[in-house]
């Protein structure tokens, strides 16, 4: 570990030429422009408007570095990963890098890079709690912010009844369930610090649009959250998160929501027709059909785990169909398995399985035996920490390692939840804070 904090003495002279000094105040905000955008950027391509554009890839890519640089006051932190955790950084990131180049992916050389350089800048940095808090709050604050965003447009856009599944103007459900879990995630920490009315307004909402969408790995994370959650505070004795009154506030805010999705959606019959006629991708119109509230399956966890369905929805036979392709090399993306006499989409619904094709074997064995590490590092933090926010790390490392099983979710820049584990990794689970801090 001592080489790898010499190797970066030159870098943090380097970073002392770029620090800046800003107050909080401008800190704070410049955090949350970054934040707000970056989080957009994420769900911006994947929604029913055909709207892509490689302008949100490119920012995602960059906003790391923008961090980094907000962050740089000239206080740098000795970081203590350890040497597992270095070896298995570098050799995700490297066979990573190794396998985009082979196969003339640029868009996953850019992310490699942004990998390998961004977020240990931001490990640099992060030399006090004050910083970890302003991050964290800001990526709080997008979160919340995106979310309403999401909610309002898909109140006034959206028919619920030409989606078998409600996902908004999601593509996907399970893409509308991680963005509730990950918003979830922010409502408890922000209900942790200020047990605001609002807050406690936009968990119900959070909580109900999740359970629309009937995302079934999103509501183990959010179950998962709510009992590690619930725990946290008996053991605390500090009861105010459970105001009457506020949780009042939650089940209602719930219950509206409901009502003004099934009964009152689309908002604007206008705003509806245009944007189906003139902007909607046409895999959603082959897909739009006529669904009752009352045909709607609102229990598909529980169906899947009885016994009487497959919870995976048929992902054995992709996964088989993936895994007798890896090899040592690549895959490029005109590779693609065939199942039934019909070419898969290029995904593997398993991360793991997922990059092992697609960037070579090694890559995704290096990825699952860090993502392995990572988690149990941030559980070593939390016992020794015993406080909110390595909890807060925990619960995110953990719900990330369980998305990783059933989609493929290495991409930070498409994936607010694979970000949120990048970035807690770097900025709670690895910087020592205990140290002391080092001028540059």
């Amino acid at each position: 570990m001592d080489n790898l904090n010499t190797g970066y003495s030159n870098l943090e002279k380097m970073m002392s030429v770029g620090k800046i000094k800003m107050s909080d105040k401008n800190i704070t905000k410049a955090l949350n422009i970054v934040m707000f955008f970056t989080v957009m950027c994420s769900w911006a391509g994947s929604t029913i408007i055909n709207f892509d554009s490689i302008i949100f890839y490119l920012f995602s890519c960059a906003a790391p570095f923008l961090i980094a640089e907000i962050l740089n006051d000239g206080e740098y932190n000795r970081i203590k990963p350890g040497k597992i955790f270095v070896f298995l950084f570098i050799g995700y990131t490297v066979t990573f890098l190794a396998g985009s180049v082979m196969t003339l992916r640029m868009g996953s050389v850019v992310l490699g890079l942004t990998y390998i350089i961004a977020f240990p800048l931001i490990a640099k940095v992060m030399s006090s709690s004050r910083k970890q808090r302003a991050l964290i709050d800001s990526l709080a604050n997008a979160l919340i912010f995106n979310f309403i965003i999401i909610l309002i447009l898909s109140l006034i856009i959206v028919n619920p009844k030409e989606q078998a599944q409600y996902s908004g103007i999601m593509i996907n459900p399970n893409t509308l369930g991680l963005i509730c879990a990950a918003v979830l995630l922010a409502l408890a920490y922000k209900i942790h610090y200020k047990a605001c009315s609002c807050y406690y307004i936009c968990t119900g909402a959070a909580a109900a649009t999740l359970f629309f969408a009937q995302s079934r790995t999103s509501i183990i994370c959010a179950v998962l959250l709510f009992v590690i959650m619930l725990v946290h505070t008996l053991r605390r004795k500090d009861f105010a998160v459970f105001n009457p009154a506020k949780v009042g506030l939650c089940i209602l805010s719930a219950l509206v929501l409901f009502s003004c999705v099934f009964y009152l959606s689309p908002l604007s019959n206008k705003a509806n027709s245009f944007v189906y006629e003139n902007c909607v991708r046409e895999e959603v119109k082959e897909d739009a059909r006529d669904v009752a509230l009352g045909d709607r399956n609102f229990d598909r966890l529980s169906d899947t785990m009885s016994g009487d369905g497959d919870f995976t929805t048929g992902r054995k036979a992709i996964w088989k169909a993936y895994i007798d392709g890896i090899g040592i090399s690549p895959n490029g993306d005109d590779v693609v398995p065939i199942v039934n006499g019909e070419k898969l989409e290029l995904s593997a619904h398993n991360t793991y399985i997922h990059l092992a094709y697609c960037f070579g074997l090694l890559c995704g064995v290096f990825y699952l035996l860090f993502n392995i590490w990572v988690g149990i590092l941030s559980l070593i933090r939390h016992i020794k920490k015993k406080d909110f926010i390595s909890l807060l790390n925990l619960i995110a490392v953990v719900s990330y390692g369980m998305v990783t099983l059933v989609e493929t979710s290495y991409n930070f820049a498409t994936y607010i939840i694979c970000y949120i584990y990048w970035l807690f990794t770097f900025a709670i689970t690895i910087p020592d804070l205990g140290e002391e801090n080092h001028n540059g």
